[in-house]
């Protein structure tokens, strides 16, 4: 059996979280990891209900964005396997390239590779 390991991850993490998936020139693995985290990271209608959750009307630049009540969340644990670790490292590694990454993916591809250090205490590096 493989090694698993588990984070809590909130609502923002988990809508930041699809950023890093790949929009093109993928395959047929990516694809798996990424639908396999996909449905990790689902925010649930009954979550949605609880926290009322709610999406905001567009700016000018035609982009809605969401709210909810943070009082109310609770931190879901996700598995995140070891293909996952590498995968998402990669992908940041992707974004960081193009200029895409800010500070809130920086965080959460830190704590995954975290999650996959060697005796060494080394995390996965990017590639």
């Amino acid at each position: 059996m493989a090694d698993i390991k588990t984070l809590k991850f909130g609502i923002k993490d988990r809508l930041t979280i699809p950023i890093l998936f790949p929009t093109s020139k993928t395959n047929y693995i990516d694809v798996i990891l990424t639908e396999d985290l996909t449905q990790k990271i689902r925010i649930s209608q009954e979550e949605m209900d609880a926290v009322s959750f709610k999406q905001t009307e567009p700016d000018k630049e035609g982009r809605v964005g969401y709210q909810w009540d943070g009082a109310k969340e609770v931190d879901k644990e996700i598995e995140i396997t070891k293909a996952e670790a590498d995968f998402i490292s990669r992908q940041g590694d992707r974004l960081a390239k193009e200029e895409m990454w800010d500070r809130d993916l920086a965080l959460i591809v830190r704590a995954i590779k975290e999650l996959y250090k060697d005796e060494n205490g080394i995390a996965p590096s990017l590639v």
